[in-house]
């Protein structure tokens, strides 16, 4: 795998394949967050806890690192 450069701080640091942050401004190699997008803000936990049905919605992951991120077959699991 090739270096890649920083784009937190453009410094041209180059990150290798096995560092975790960036040298130069410390900003973090890999990570991300995800954000719940719904029609339904609400999802209550006992609607969740006593019913059989699926529930729908969308969510958004955001890159939040250097390196780029890849997702394959995502799974929510509720466990009361």
């Amino acid at each position: 795998m090739e270096s890649i450069k920083c784009s937190n701080c453009l410094s041209g640091w180059e990150l290798l394949p096995d560092e975790e942050f960036c040298g130069w401004c410390g900003a973090s190699a890999s990570g991300f967050s995800i954000r719940i997008i719904s029609d339904n803000l609400f999802i209550y936990a006992d609607e969740l806890n006593n019913s059989d049905e699926p529930i729908y919605f969308s969510f958004e992951v955001i890159n939040t690192g250097i390196k780029p991120v890849s997702i394959d077959k995502p799974r929510v699991k509720w466990e009361p």
